[in-house]
């Protein structure tokens, strides 16, 4: 079992990948959404349009969000995973979703070491949604599953230093 958490890097890819409103939108689905992807408020009621959140609120629901990834990872990952590697699956796990995750190829494929092409392929598949009632390649799915590709398979270096960024928040900078 591993025992991970989303890194800096991690949640730089998802808010990137998800965007982050403030005032209730309808996503690619037409479900209310606020925040970085979600569909409750912080009091737990569904999200409705015209509803508003802060900048706190949202960090928090998205911190709130990434434990049932991270969790739903650390548990049916039986393969030795990287900082890395858990937060490109991370990002996917976020966008798709646990069950989703549970039974897809790409866990089965993780878990049996099969070569990185083949999981590269994986990630891959999922890069198509509706529009207008027809199933089509998204070019911004394509974009962050080649993201997620490329942070899946970055090194880590053992005892990289930190780098401080604004704020003070550190990021391990830990690529080759």
């Amino acid at each position: 079992m591993n025992n991970f958490t989303t890194s800096f890097k991690g949640k730089a890819l998802i808010r990137e990948s998800e965007g982050e409103k403030l005032i209730a939108y309808l996503d690619t689905g037409g479900i209310p959404t606020i925040g970085v992807g979600s569909i409750y408020m912080p009091s737990r009621v569904k999200v409705k349009m015209g509803d508003t959140i802060t900048q706190d609120e949202s960090d928090n629901l998205f911190n709130d969000s990434l434990k049932t990834p991270e969790h739903i990872i650390n548990e049916l990952v039986t393969a030795t995973l990287n900082q890395n590697k858990f937060d490109a699956l991370v990002s996917w796990v976020f966008e798709f979703g646990a069950g989703e995750f549970m039974n897809s190829t790409l866990l089965k494929f993780i878990n049996a070491k099969e070569s990185d092409e083949a999981i590269k392929g994986q990630f891959l598949r999922w890069v198509h949604g509706m529009v207008d009632g027809v199933m089509v390649e998204i070019p911004g799915l394509v974009t962050r599953r080649n993201k997620e590709i490329t942070l899946y398979f970055t090194p880590v270096i053992p005892g990289a230093s930190d780098v401080v960024l604004n704020g003070g928040d550190k990021q391990i900078d830990n690529e080759v």
